[in-house]
């Protein structure tokens, strides 16, 4: 589950997003001054907009618009179309509440021209008019018309906030703290220093500041607050001043978590963007020891739920347990990969009848697009490591696959640009499913085994789990340091290309095509 937190944690920096009633600093605002209160409701959101003096590279083959929006039950998602040749473009974008704080991400295959910020709504289209400063190779958007309201002003990113928040680091030696002194320290000094770093970098209308200051309190509680065995333990590894080789700091308890009644629900957290990750760190909180939803009416689950929390928490949303019972869903279809069962679909398609329907919508479709991904990586193959001297480990590996192009992709389970190339290159393996090529896929102990094992069940293609000096020296010996790496072979086992970062879908085909034509 540490895993989950790690990657939720880190996924913050593609911004924009859905969610839901959580944890944050009250707001009284008003009407005029605050987002209107999102609504779980299935629809979509229209984006139009035209880039003004604005020439495609002739080294460039397309120029992407990618809008990126987390539902607050399945988290990130990304839409993307591509510029027409009157610079214009088009997105419709599903949306799991009635209006989202999104991102607008605007890139070539070579080059990147900006990140902005977008109001989505499911009732009014929103266009934007976005400028092209040829000197600076940058976009400004220059006006935005409908959608949430958002003016031109609103739209600037900050990401540099966001960095300024998290680069923030405290010297203070955890490992000497008790629980209790851990989470005075972080939340009276800590986080005002972190909130005081972010605003300093950026300073925008009240209602986004609210929304960028709610989604990095959540953004706290789950990477550091929910973290105090894992900050104490780091901190004596970091430290000089040992006194103990076995150092293992006590995991909290219950009462711990009391801090959290200082912090109101109220409906402008389904904008956070870190709300999926905090929701998903509460579930897997040692003290509550809550269990997974299975088979167990929701009703029957939740009531347990709030017997586990009550003498600590006094939440009292009902739409905080529906989501709570959602993302443990989730987690099952979603990193386990195990498609629900009857018993399930049946509970989630009585219990959200009445309430909340929108949460059994996703839920259900979830399910279905899992059962097809499922199926088409029926080839799924997890094969042994050569057992030969780590000098030849390569070579051997690559000699079982002779008279085929391999492309071998060296990933994490806990690498978002990873997860993100493999799901681009899944259409790609349909396209050449035909032809002799074969997709490798290479993992070390950084990727936990029991999550390894799980999400190559959606992957497909050849898979190796390679020990630590094995990756090292592999790493090593073909000159690179980050993932997502691949390497493409020939037919006769000759080593043909290296990409560091994937290079996009188009490079990739080109790639594989070329070395297939020899």
């Amino acid at each position: 589950m540490t895993n989950i937190i790690k990657r939720y944690y880190y996924v913050f920096f593609f911004l924009c997003i859905t969610i839901i009633y959580c944890f944050g600093f009250p707001c009284h605002m008003s009407a005029s001054r605050k987002l209107a209160d999102p609504v779980l409701r299935i629809g979509n959101a229209k984006l139009s907009g035209r880039i003004e003096n604005f020439t495609l590279l002739p080294k460039e083959l397309s120029v992407y618009v990618d809008a990126i929006v987390y539902s607050p039950i399945t988290g990130q998602h990304e839409y993307r179309t591509v510029l027409e040749q009157d610079q214009t473009f088009h997105l419709n974008i599903p949306l799991d509440c009635t209006t989202a704080i999104g991102s607008l991400r605007i890139s070539s295959d070579t080059e990147y021209y900006g990140f902005f910020i977008v109001g989505l709504s499911q009732k009014e289209k929103l266009n934007l008019d976005i400028k092209f400063n040829k000197n600076e190779n940058s976009m400004i958007i220059t006006e935005s018309k409908g959608g949430l309201g958002l003016t031109s002003n609103e739209t600037v990113s900050f990401g540099g906030a966001i960095m300024a928040f998290e680069e923030f680091h405290s010297p203070d030696k955890y490992y000497r703290m008790t629980p209790e002194e851990f989470v005075n320290q972080e939340l009276n000094f800590n986080l005002k220093e972190r909130m005081k770093a972010a605003f300093n970098v950026y300073n925008q209308s009240e209602r986004i500041n609210n929304y960028l200051r709610n989604s990095l309190e959540l953004l706290f509680f789950n990477g550091k607050l929910f973290q105090y065995k894992e900050e104490a333990e780091r901190s004596y590894r970091n430290t000089t001043d040992k006194v103990e080789s076995n150092y293992v700091a006590s995991e909290p308890d219950a009462s711990y978590y009391s801090f959290l009644n200082q912090y109101e629900l109220t409906p402008q957290h389904l904008y956070c963007f870190s709300y999926s990750g905090f929701i998903k760190a509460f579930l897997s909180i040692k003290a509550f020891d809550i269990p997974t939803v299975g088979n167990t009416s929701i009703k029957v689950w939740i009531d347990e739920v709030k017997g586990r929390i009550k003498k600590v928490l006094k939440i009292d949303s009902e739409l905080f347990y529906d989501l709570l019972a959602a993302n443990s869903f989730d987690l099952q279809l979603s990193y386990e990969n195990k498609p629900l069962t009857k018993t399930q679909i049946a509970n989630i398609t009585n219990y959200y009848s009445t309430q909340n329907s929108a949460i059994a919508t996703v839920l259900l479709n979830q399910n279905s697009q899992l059962i097809e991904k499922l199926k088409s990586s029926q080839d799924l193959k997890v094969k042994n490591t050569p057992n030969v001297a780590k000098e030849k480990l390569m070579d051997t590996l690559i000699a079982g696959y002779k008279g085929k192009v391999v492309l071998v992709d060296f990933w994490a389970t806990w690498c978002t640009p990873c997860a993100d190339a493999i799901k681009k290159i899944r259409g790609l393996k349909e396209a050449l499913k035909e032809k002799d090529v074969v997709f490798v896929y290479i993992a070390n102990p950084s990727s936990p085994k029991k999550v390894w094992e799980n999400q190559i069940k959606i992957i497909g293609g050849e898979h190796y789990y390679l020990t630590a000096d094995e990756w090292s020296f592999i790493t090593e010996q073909f000159e690179f340091n980050t993932i997502p790496t691949y390497l493409i072979y020939n037919s006769k086992g000759s080593l043909k290309d290296k990409s560091i970062g994937f290079p996009g879908i188009k490079k990739m085909q080109a790639l594989l095509e070329n070395v297939l034509q020899e």
